[in-house]
């Protein structure tokens, strides 16, 4: 397995987000992403890709000048307990 991570400070490009967002209604069935992001402010994508797909996403963005929001995240069910969408801190 040969995932790697990207982050973006950014919406993603269009393609990217329609995959990003079909990931999340995998995971959290019908709900509109789009509308949901489109008023958060200085948006944080962590993305886990392995090869050319994507198999886990987190999204975050900035509450205040001094407080983040780690907010919505999933992952592709066949990679889960992998460790490939975990965090340790």
């Amino acid at each position: 397995m040969g995932v790697k991570y990207v982050v973006l400070d950014k919406m993603p490009r269009t393609d990217l987000m329609e995959v990003i967002v079909s990931l999340h209604q995998n995971v959290f069935g019908a709900d509109n992403l789009v509308n949901k992001i489109k008023d958060k402010q200085k948006l944080l994508f962590n993305l886990a890709l392995d090869g050319e797909k994507l198999v886990g996403y987190k999204i975050g963005y900035e509450l205040d000048k001094n407080k983040f929001y780690s907010w919505l995240g999933g992952g592709d069910s066949s990679y889960r307990k992998q460790c490939v969408i975990s965090i340790n801190i």
